[in-house]
């Protein structure tokens, strides 16, 4: 959603929580800045698993091509309440 270009209010709205807004921003700053998927995402407490994921949507993006949106990190809501954050 960050990578779409939509504004903060509406990820909330989508229920993804500030912080992990906050780290999703850092993780891409991190691998703009041409660290690793697995560095960026330690850095910022992402599972490495969530961050593989999170780096093709990342390098879709960076190529201009249409992000394919991973079915996985859907459901957010879910996840938080049987896993705690996607993004830890």
């Amino acid at each position: 959603m960050y990578l779409a270009g939509l504004p903060d209010e509406e990820i909330l709205k989508a229920g993804i929580c500030a912080i992990d807004i906050h780290k999703s921003k850092e993780f891409h700053k991190s691998l703009q800045e041409g660290k690793s998927f697995y560095i960026a995402g330690m850095a910022v407490g992402i599972e490495k698993h969530i961050a593989k994921r999170m780096l093709r949507m990342f390098e879709q993006w960076k190529e201009g091509s249409p992000i394919s949106y991973d079915h996985t990190l859907t459901g957010v809501s879910k996840m938080l309440k049987n896993k705690g954050s996607w993004l830890r």
